[in-house]
């Protein structure tokens, strides 16, 4: 059941990159992300905030705050710091969608593989990710 609710999180804010869904159901999943990792790794306001307009912070919670995001999703393996691009894409509920991530994938994988640090990778993938396409931000659990 677990990973099924993970996987509603994942397709659920990933859809709103192409399609309109109602604010609230979107909201409330990022909220459910958002509480389980911020209970892990605390992260202010400000950090927050600055992430939504795609500045990211070097604050060590928040970098293991993305790594939780995405254990959560089941999309890393925080003890080998791997990212499931395949699974990423997979877990994308239509082509449109796709077409957006994989670049992101492409790109970005092979300059953080290897990294022992789970959180580092983590950061990276998603600093990298909005490096390509700003507008991934809406995607971020907050």
């Amino acid at each position: 059941m677990e990973h099924f609710y993970k996987f509603l999180i994942v397709l659920s804010t990933l859809y709103l990159v192409t399609e309109s869904l109602a604010d609230d159901n979107v909201e409330a999943m990022k909220k459910a992300l958002f509480d389980v990792c911020s209970n892990k790794y605390p992260i202010s306001d400000a950090i927050k905030n600055d992430a939504k307009k795609g500045i990211l912070s070097e604050d060590r919670n928040f970098k293991c705050f993305m790594m939780c995001s995405l254990d959560e999703l089941s999309l890393i393996n925080p003890e080998t710091a791997e990212i499931d691009g395949e699974t990423m894409i997979s877990m994308m509920p239509n082509e449109e969608v796709q077409k957006h991530i994989k670049p992101i994938i492409d790109q970005c994988l092979p300059n953080i593989a290897g990294k022992p640090d789970a959180c580092e990778v983590a950061y990276n993938f998603v600093k990298c990710g909005l490096t390509i396409n700003p507008s991934a931000t809406m995607i971020l659990p907050f």
